[in-house]
């Protein structure tokens, strides 16, 4: 009886790890590894606008026009800090919402939104730790 060499094997092994690792890394579900971690040092205040037309999240822009860059998720530094119900209603009067906190390194998806179907955009997310409702 023969043996198969064993060099054999290792590009069945190699093969196996690429598709794995594109299993990994070009999925449709969101994972751990698409949650945001560090925060920046420096603090920022913005002012954000509800972008219009996200069915299954609250996402925020930057600028009025709402365009892909501008785009943001907002996370409370805790359950104590959360955007004014008030402000939906107010919004349309020419109420602003500002917040004041930090940027995480990079983009990611919060943990609220790693269930959604299909996996929802990396976007930056903002940890906010105040809020204000201000008129221009």
């Amino acid at each position: 009886m023969t043996r198969l060499p064993r060099w054999i094997f290792i590009p069945l092994i190699l093969v196996f790890i690429a598709y794995w690792t594109q299993e990994l890394l070009i999925s449709d579900e969101a994972s751990v590894f698409d949650l945001p971690k560090t925060l920046e040092e420096e603090r920022s205040t913005l002012i954000v606008y509800p972008v219009a037309g996200s069915s299954q999240m609250e996402l925020f822009s930057i600028s009025k026009t709402a365009a892909e860059q501008d785009r943001l998720y907002l996370l409370p530094a805790s359950i104590d800090v959360s955007i004014p119900v008030r402000y939906y209603a107010l919004q349309d009067s020419g109420y602003q919402l500002q917040v004041f906190g930090r940027y995480y390194k990079g983009s990611g998806i919060p943990a609220a939104y790693l269930q959604q179907k299909p996996k929802p955009p990396r976007l930056r997310v903002f940890q906010y730790d105040s809020v204000a409702l201000i008129k221009p």
